[in-house]
């Protein structure tokens, strides 16, 4: 499977590797380090949220990819806590759309700010209430 990579995707991957700088399971700093999205790329509104993302190697990416709901979830929890990983996880479930338009919006934020206020960010452009 051919996993197209937008500009946006490639820098938000290249912040998410010069944040984390090692495989944050195991440590490994060479090699292939992957963006892993914890919450997958099709989730428009968690795609580009810091928060979802971790780098990984790629034997660590490989062995976690299918066991989002085991260990994966487990370090998750740990690494965020109850309250901000049932945040991700509402805002995975959201369903928004994200077109040309909101995909250069995000491209400029990332140039111009890096990952900082990012979320804040994705937050103004898709309005979610969390005690609907």
């Amino acid at each position: 499977m051919n996993i197209k990579i937008s500009k946006e995707d490639s820098l938000f991957s290249k912040l998410i590797r010069e944040r984390d700088g090692k495989c944050v399971f195991c440590g490994k700093v060479t090699g292939r380090l992957q963006n892993s999205h914890f919450w997958g790329r099709g989730n428009k509104a968690t795609r580009f949220h810091p928060l979802n993302c971790d780098l990984l190697c790629f034997l660590c990416h490989v062995q976690n990819e299918a066991n989002k709901q085991g260990f994966y979830r487990e370090w998750k929890i740990r690494q965020l806590g109850t309250k901000k990983c049932a945040t991700l996880q509402f805002w995975a479930n959201a369903g928004v759309s994200c077109g040309r338009y909101e995909k250069d919006l995000i491209y400029k934020r990332l140039k111009s700010h890096g990952l900082s206020g990012l979320e804040g960010f994705l937050k103004k452009l898709w309005p979610t209430d969390l005690k609907k």
